[in-house]
């Protein structure tokens, strides 16, 4: 579930094509699609993930990478940012 979760933040920031995530992941994009569907449906249905969704959301709202307006500069390896 941890990996779906990552899954879904990327997918959910916008930031990120399903294929870049897919890339990362190593999935297909029409699975990071199902996968992130998944997810938000069962975010909504318990409790104690939607808890550890927005725990998350708070520290990932603190990261000036992740939340910053700048552009992906590719995976090969790594994420690069430039903000």
């Amino acid at each position: 579930m941890n990996r779906d979760l990552m899954l879904y933040f990327l997918w959910n920031s916008g930031i990120f094509t399903n294929r870049q995530i897919g890339e990362l992941l190593g999935l297909s994009y029409s699975s990071v699609s199902r996968r992130a569907a998944m997810v938000r449906k069962s975010i909504q249905k318990d409790k104690i993930l939607l808890n550890k969704v927005q725990q998350l959301n708070t520290l990932i709202k603190l990261c000036p990478h992740f939340s910053c307006a700048g552009k992906y500069q590719g995976f090969q390896g790594k994420i690069k940012w430039q903000c």
